[in-house]
């Protein structure tokens, strides 16, 4: 990589982030709130990300690519047609299932003659 490649990283990142302050702060003037959720490819640069921290109250989803978009569009029209309020948080479907302890020793000792014949190669 030469140095040319790096002034160009560099120009198109500051730009970047040139562009999508501009267009926080038009939206902060227009509806007057200063709380931010950003989603999609643009949520995965933690360098603008966090100049926008600064400026304000920033969510950032924990599935933040294109494909978590999906969630949120289907949580809106959920939302939205039927009226209803969510009898659960859209975010706990990042997390999986949840366990107890006991069903993870459980397990372990139900399988300890399987776990002893595991050979674990590093290349």
């Amino acid at each position: 990589m030469k140095q040319i490649h790096k002034d160009f990283a560099a120009s198109v990142q500051l730009r970047y982030e040139e562009v999508l302050l501009d267009m926080l702060n038009n939206l902060q003037k227009k509806t007057g709130n200063d709380s931010i959720c950003i989603s999609g490819g643009c949520a995965m640069n933690s360098v603008a990300n966090g100049k926008v921290f600064t400026l304000s109250n920033l969510f950032i989803p924990p599935q933040p690519g294109d494909a978590g978009g999906a969630l949120g569009a289907t949580t809106y029209t959920y939302v939205y047609t039927s009226g209803k309020r969510l009898k659960f948080d859209p975010m706990q479907a990042y997390k999986g299932p949840s366990y107890k302890n006991d069903n993870f020793i459980n397990e372990i000792k139900s399988n300890i003659s399987t776990l002893k014949n595991i050979t674990i190669k590093v290349t």
